[in-house]
């Protein structure tokens, strides 16, 4: 299923759930409500209608499916997830309308999504709180269950799951937009700040900036090398973000640098897929080279040095904030970048991960590697290119071919206008003015 499927299958869902209320209400008598499992057994809906009961269900199992994929791990799940969904009783008419409970039974744990009707609930909270129990057990799964001492759950912090679930969701439409306003503004949030929040924002406009925040961190982790795997073991050791990134983050600094980079990447990215070939092409020419400074009797010069050249300079101090530099800035270009030019950032991402340990012949091979690449990639996307001209090529003469007789036509028709020229005419067209 495609993300436009996607996302037209959980507006459909909700709209689902909302008329059932609408159309039929809950009976008077208050029969037991329908229970409904999914197929991989997981999920377990109960509400007042089955058809409701079932797309509760369905709907679970497709946000599940592309939180799967984006974490890239198996369906191996142990513990249930109870979806909830009941009416509103008028005197909780202030209530949250969706919230998760986590109940401890005699050998695990019981993930129980609460969803309550009047009024409609929002898309992006329906995901929330079936992406965060997916979260919350996934971290809990593989933890020993003991009697005593109390076992102690495993929380999921909340920037990780509104990013996942922004990210599941896919409603770049408005998360670009809302992003793009807040950066523009000047005052972006910084990354200490998602990884300190405890809470999501109550007021719409701070949720709304927080979503949006969240999702564009989550996205550039993923994109990071093993980007999935570490967020993996991220969402089992949520209090390890400094151990698990040391290796791309030293210290604050460069974590803060990389996340502005991010951020202005996404803001610049008009498109929600992302930058086209060419545009990848250029962002990479433009990073991977460096200028040397050379101070001279009565100026400073600047030299320019190849990205393959760098290992000639490993005792210079000046190389380490040059290495984490393009670090940062390829890890933001590889979270817009093309597809065809991803595996190439990589290689050269770990071939500055070897200069970094000052393994010079390693990063000399994992350089030559990424030039190969990087060249390959520049072939792809000029075949293509290529390619496009030439099916642009076979369908323009027939454009061209319209364009040049209507200015045949043109022609024709000032030729006879000129030659019915005579003073007859001449004094008739003053009666037609």
């Amino acid at each position: 299923m495609s993300l436009r499927q996607h996302r037209r299958w959980r507006r459909a869902a909700c709209c689902v759930l909302s008329l059932t209320f609408a159309t039929h209400g809950l009976p008077q008598a208050n029969p037991p409500p329908k229970l409904i499992s999914s197929t991989a057994g997981q999920f377990t809906a109960h509400a007042p209608e089955a058809v409701s009961a079932s797309v509760l269900c369905v709907l679970a199992s497709q946000v599940k499916r592309e939180w799967l994929r984006r974490l890239d791990i198996p369906d191996q799940w142990r513990d249930p997830i109870v979806l909830v969904l009941a009416e509103r009783p008028a005197a909780a008419s202030s209530a949250p309308g969706i919230w998760l409970n986590v109940v401890r039974t005699e050998l695990h744990l019981k993930f129980e999504i609460h969803l309550r009707f009047p009024p409609v609930m929002e898309q992006t909270q329906v995901v929330s709180a079936m992406v965060g129990a997916l979260c919350g057990e996934y971290a809990n799964r593989a933890r020993e269950f003991r009697r005593e001492p109390p076992y102690a759950i495993a929380e999921t912090p909340p920037w990780l799951v509104e990013g996942l679930a922004q990210s599941v969701a896919a409603d770049t439409e408005w998360l670009l937009p809302v992003l793009r306003r807040y950066v523009s503004g000047g005052t972006p949030a910084g990354v200490q700040e998602l990884l300190a929040a405890r809470s999501v924002p109550v007021e719409p406009g701070e949720r709304l900036r927080f979503q949006a925040y969240a999702w564009a961190l989550v996205e550039g982790l993923l994109s990071l090398p093993k980007g999935p795997e570490k967020l993996c073991r991220l969402l089992r050791e949520p209090e390890s973000f400094d151990e698990i990134y040391r290796w791309m983050f030293p210290d604050a600094e460069d974590r803060e640098k990389w996340w502005s980079l991010l951020l202005a990447d996404r803001a610049a990215t008009l498109l929600a897929e992302g930058q086209t070939a060419a545009e990848t092409s250029q962002r990479l020419a433009a990073v991977l080279p460096s200028k040397l400074q050379m101070r001279l009797p009565d100026a400073i010069a600047e030299a320019p040095v190849a990205f393959a050249d760098l290992g000639r300079y490993t005792e210079k101090d000046w190389l380490a904030p040059l290495v984490r530099d393009k670090l940062a800035q390829l890890a933001a270009l590889r979270a817009t970048a093309h597809p065809s030019y991803r595996d190439t950032i990589e290689r050269y991402v770990r071939a500055l991960e070897h200069l970094r340990s000052r393994h010079v012949s390693r990063f000399q091979r994992d350089a030559k590697l990424a030039e190969r690449a990087h060249r390959a990639a520049d072939e792809l996307t000029r075949h293509v290119s290529d390619y496009l001209d030439g099916v642009e090529e076979k369908r323009a003469p027939l454009e061209r071919d319209s364009v040049r007789q209507q200015l045949r036509l043109l022609g024709v028709l000032q030729e006879m206008n000129i030659l019915r020229r005579d003073p007859i005419s001449d004094y008739l067209d003053k009666f037609d003015r």
